[in-house]
C-alpha cells in the first residue's frame, strides 16, 4: 500500500506540474524541473512542444531523467561544482542565474545556445524544489561588410 501511495503521488505531482508549462510566445521553450535535495539530483518532469522540438527529443526520453543530461558543459559544470542540496544554499536558480553562456545539447549531439530564466514554482516538501526553465534560441546576427 505504501508502493501505491507513493505512485499516486508522484502522479499528481507530474499532472500539478504540466500545468505549469504554458509559455507566453509559441518558441519559448519551457524545461519543468525538480531539485530533489534528498536524492541529490535534479530531474526533468515535463517539456512543453517547443522545448521538444528545439532538443529533438521526445517527452518520454526526458522524464524523470536528470537535467545534467541535456545542459552544456558550462551548466553542468555549474551545477556539478555548485549546487547545494539543502533549503538554505546554492540552489538552481542562483546557479543558472550566473550561467553566462547556457546552453543545451540536443538528441544530436548539437550544442544549442539559449537564453533561460530560471523560476521557482510550487514547493511540495522542504527536500523537493520545483522550477521551469524558460528559453529562448540565441539567433546570431550574421552582419556583412561592405
Amino acid at each position: 500500500i505504501i508502493n501505491y501511495i507513493i505512485f499516486i503521488n508522484i502522479l499528481y505531482k507530474m499532472k500539478c506540474m504540466s500545468e505549469f508549462l504554458i509559455a507566453r510566445r509559441s518558441d519559448d521553450a519551457v524545461i519543468s524541473v525538480c531539485q530533489d535535495n534528498k536524492q541529490k539530483n535534479v530531474l526533468v518532469l515535463g517539456l512543453n512542444k517547443a522545448a521538444r522540438n528545439l532538443l529533438e527529443y521526445e517527452e518520454q526520453d526526458l522524464i524523470n531523467k536528470p537535467l545534467i543530461n541535456i545542459l552544456g558543459k558550462e551548466a553542468a559544470n555549474g551545477i556539478n561544482d555548485y549546487l547545494d542540496y539543502t533549503e538554505e544554499g546554492k540552489d538552481l536558480f542562483d546557479i543558472l542565474s550566473k550561467t553566462v553562456n547556457f546552453s543545451l545539447v540536443n538528441s544530436n549531439g548539437k550544442v544549442i545556445q539559449v537564453k533561460v530564466k530560471a523560476f521557482r514554482i510550487m514547493q511540495l516538501t522542504n527536500d523537493r524544489i520545483n522550477y521551469e526553465l524558460l528559453m529562448q534560441e540565441r539567433k546570431e546576427i550574421q552582419y556583412q561588410r561592405h
